[in-house]
């Protein structure tokens, strides 16, 4: 950064710019100075704009013309259609998810073309809004605070180069849906955060040949209590993930759910490896006190997901007695299955054809 000089103490060189005055501070004694920044500043003291260099840059100006030469970080920063005239574009800006829960999250990602600074406004309660600040982080991911109230919110990008000049300056806006989290889901796993991903949504519908009917326990899907259950067709489709409820008060000591080739006319879902989790709260994929309890590449490389009511018994999940627990099932890619923050699992099933639901037979047995 160049040093705010004092003019009583370096000879200041005064330019015009376009029909105005601005000084720009250097010192004369060298001819080459090493800066990461050039600042302009008007007659009054206050800066037009602060131009970023690349920090190998350095700072040349000429003794008979005073022209300045210096590599710019953003070559657009210095470039435009007319005379002081810098063009900021905001060329995209996008949210995901666009509607999210209390206490969610969210990313924003953006990409601007010459310019020096962004602000982003609309969202009081979350680290979204903040002043003009240096854009080379253009990817936010945003904490959207339990208290915020619910509504749509007006997301606002704006971008500028610190000029005056309308072409200088440029606005976007997107809108946030925040709505109340899901009531089903117990306070704990709020408190705790083993919740899924913030992108994601509780597969209501997961029969292929009943898409209306919704589903939300082990008894509903199976047809009887747990463990007992009788062969169904499964479906989990884009950014969604089954949560059968039920609980795990039984007299039998172990058990298994089976995933096998879908059976009858399934049209338009993929069977590839899932993941499976029981746990106490729904839709919890972050790793489990009993490593166990939760399973990658089930359906292929494992055809069952165990339980067992014994304690110490590898290889399969030890439920507690009489206890609410749930059946997770999603689907996710190879890169991301084993990382344990749940908002870094990117749902992937069959990227020949992404917008397929993914499924299995699902057949209970017990020993």
């Amino acid at each position: 950064m160049l040093p705010n000089l004092n003019a009583n103490e370096f000879p200041l060189r005064k330019r015009h710019f376009c029909a105005g005055a601005f000084l720009l501070l250097f010192s004369s004694a060298n001819a080459v100075a090493q800066s990461t920044a050039i600042e302009l500043q008007d007659q009054a003291g206050q800066t037009l704009t602060t131009i970023d260099l690349l920090d190998s840059s350095s700072v040349t100006i000429n003794p008979m013309t005073g022209d300045l030469v210096a590599v710019p970080v953003d070559s657009t920063v210095c470039s435009g259609s007319g005379e002081c005239d810098a063009t900021v574009v905001i060329e995209s800006f996008t949210i995901n998810p666009a509607s999210v829960t209390q206490g969610g999250t969210f990313t924003a990602v953006f990409d601007e073309r010459g310019a020096y600074e962004c602000s982003r406004s609309g969202l009081p309660g979350a680290n979204w809004n903040a002043g003009f600040q240096d854009p080379d982080s253009n990817v936010i991911n945003v904490n959207v605070g339990a208290t915020v109230a619910t509504g749509d919110y007006d997301l606002v990008l704006t971008c500028r180069n610190g000029t005056s000049s309308p072409a200088a300056l440029a606005t976007f806006t997107r809108t946030l849906a925040v709505t109340e989290p899901d009531s089903s889901i117990p306070q704990v796993c709020i408190d705790e955060g083993r919740l899924a991903p913030s992108s994601w949504q509780r597969e209501l519908n997961p029969l292929p040949l009943s898409p209306t009917v919704e589903i939300f326990t082990w008894t509903q899907f199976f047809g009887n209590d747990f463990p007992a259950g009788n062969g169904r067709n499964m479906r989990v489709r884009p950014d969604r993930y089954l949560a059968l409820e039920f609980n795990t008060a039984t007299a039998e000591p172990s058990g298994r759910v089976g995933f096998s080739d879908l059976g009858g006319n399934i049209l338009n879902v993929s069977s590839r490896s899932a993941l499976v989790t029981m746990s106490d709260c729904p839709g919890d994929f972050a790793p489990q006190a009993d490593v166990d309890c939760r399973l990658v590449d089930v359906g292929t490389n494992a055809p069952a997901f165990r339980w067992t009511r014994t304690s110490g018994t590898p290889f399969q999940c030890e439920l507690p007695s009489n206890a609410d627990y749930y059946f997770n099932v999603t689907f996710v890619s190879n890169e991301t299955e084993d990382n344990p923050d749940p908002n870094q699992l990117d749902w992937q099933c069959d990227p020949a054809n992404p917008t397929n639901a993914c499924g299995w037979r699902l057949q209970t047995f017990t020993n």
